[in-house]
């Protein structure tokens, strides 16, 4: 055999090794991407931990007061999703009740941005005009494709963009009212259609 059939052979497979090896990457990057894709129709087919995010202010209010009346406002509502809807909650504000309850920042943004991303739908409490994290948490839903329901006790309390966010997103709905009576009366017409 002469030497330039050898190194022709030896072209030949390395190339076909870079094509197998390009084929075989490929394929894993696809299936990487469909897992952490935000699409609604795979989020649809996803498998969450939590059927309802609740977001609720928590660290906007100034009093521990204010907290714990808030807490109050929003436990009907999350009793109402578990019990009468059998919905599994997330809800930060579950065990919070004074400033001292809280965890740290950096722990508490880590642990509610993978339970938004682990729940199907995104409920956006806003009872009031705060500097809250609850709005960039409806930004991770929105972002997620959760379908978002934004229960606001005036829709101009909203930061222009989502203003008019249920216009501009089919995911997303608005609703004022007053918490929890006007909520909870939602709820109780609608049942598990509302989302």
């Amino acid at each position: 055999m002469s030497t330039e059939l050898i190194a022709a052979i030896v072209c030949a497979i390395a190339t076909l090794g870079a094509a197998v090896i390009r084929v075989i990457s490929s394929r894993k990057r696809t299936e990487e991407a469909a897992s952490v894709s935000s699409s609604r129709e795979t989020r649809a087919r996803k498998q969450h931990r939590f059927d309802v995010f609740v977001s609720a202010p928590l660290a906007g209010f100034p009093t521990d007061e204010a907290i714990a009346a808030d807490h109050d406002r929003i436990a009907p509502v999350v009793a109402l999703l578990e019990r009468q809807f059998g919905f599994s909650v997330y809800w930060a504000g579950r065990n919070i009740r004074k400033r001292a309850d809280f965890e740290a920042a950096d722990l508490s943004a880590k642990g509610d941005v993978n339970a938004i991303l682990d729940s199907k739908y995104f409920l956006l409490l806003y009872p009031d005009k705060l500097a809250s994290s609850v709005l960039f948490e409806a930004g991770i839903a929105l972002r997620g494709c959760l379908t978002s329901i934004y229960f606001v006790r005036n829709r101009t309390h909203l930061p222009f963009l989502m203003t008019q966010a249920s216009q501009a997103f089919s995911n997303v709905r608005t609703y004022e009212g007053t918490l929890p009576e006007d909520l909870v009366g939602l709820l109780q017409k609608h049942g598990k259609s509302l989302f």
